[in-house]
């Protein structure tokens, strides 16, 4: 239909009851979130090894197990050690010790490209012919997430109000023999597949759109789900941070993500390339989601027309 703002906010309003997010408890006021960006990198890569060429992404290796509830569809994840199952390899087990060898996807040019996108969950990788292909998650190890950001600052390498994706990669950029120690303390680890296309994929299997795509914890907040996002985001132009401009849009919960954990977190996707992970970077901000659900004859909404409009 061809609305006018204010005859969309009353259909909206008629046929949707508006929900807000909890948001985290940690913070002062309810409904408040924090809101991360997160993108796909484009990188360098072989399919043999060859110096430069020299940190593999892994496909699942073959001694990884899956199990999956019947009653909740959660998976969990181990190996057969020869007498019984146990967790499986660490992070320090796989990179350090080799422990997937032989299920090499593509070797890439830099150990932190190889850790960005297990950070980012997909990515491209511009091969020695000059083609682009895509890859994407397949399955994690089953260890929990830590934050490396949260490490460096424990160990006051840097402070809370610095840390971004670019000063943490800056850092171990500049003491590469703090890298592993650093890396090592995030047990997870991420395999990807090939994909077929160059776009990103979220978990639940649909391409991401730039700015319209989140990630949330969908343990807590449903998978497809269309919801409503306020909060601001940063503008960049030639490669460099120009200004900040507000958010207030429709969104869609199409992914998920390891450190994405509970009723406070939202990631917004920026889109693939240089200025789209500058902009993910950079962005650390406080905000609000409601979800859109159907109305029913008794819903009331919690939205008022002031706060939510469609932005053009």
């Amino acid at each position: 239909k061809n609305l006018s703002a204010e005859e969309f906010q009353k259909e909206i309003n008629k046929q949707f009851v508006f929900f807000q997010a909890p948001g985290m408890e940690s913070l002062p006021t309810f409904g408040e979130m924090l809101v991360t960006g997160y993108y796909q990198p484009v990188v360098e890569g072989s399919l043999q090894k060859k110096a430069p060429y020299l940190f593999p992404l892994y496909t699942p290796p073959p001694d990884l197990l899956v199990e999956v509830s019947k009653s909740t569809g959660k998976k969990k994840i181990s190996r057969f050690d020869g007498q019984h199952l146990t967790p499986y390899w660490t992070r320090q087990d796989i990179d350090a010790r080799g422990k997937a060898a032989g299920s090499e996807l593509v070797w890439l040019k830099n150990p932190l490209d190889v850790f960005f996108l297990h950070v980012q969950g997909s990515g491209l990788v511009r091969l020695r012919d000059g083609s682009i292909r895509g890859v994407h998650y397949a399955i994690n190890n089953g260890r929990p997430y830590r934050s490396i950001g949260k490490f460096m600052v424990k160990t006051h390498r840097m402070s809370i109000q610095n840390a971004s994706m670019k000063t943490i990669r800056t850092y171990l950029t500049n003491h590469p023999d703090e890298r592993d120690q650093i890396l090592f303390t995030n047990p997870s680890y991420i395999f990807f597949t090939w994909t077929k296309t160059h776009g990103a994929i979220g978990n639940i299997g649909q391409e991401l759109t730039p700015g319209r795509s989140i990630a949330v914890d969908q343990k807590v907040f449903p998978a497809g789900a269309l919801a409503f996002l306020l909060t601001k985001e940063p503008v960049i132009a030639h490669n460099t941070l120009i200004s900040w401009k507000p958010v207030h849009r429709f969104v869609l919960v199409q992914d998920s993500g390891s450190a994405i954990q509970g009723t406070g977190r939202v990631d917004l996707f920026q889109g693939a390339g240089k200025e789209a992970g500058l902009a993910a970077g950079a962005m650390k901000e406080k905000g609000v989601l409601y979800f859109l659900l159907v109305r029913e004859e008794k819903a009331r909404p919690v939205l008022s027309p002031e706060t939510a409009h469609h932005e053009k």
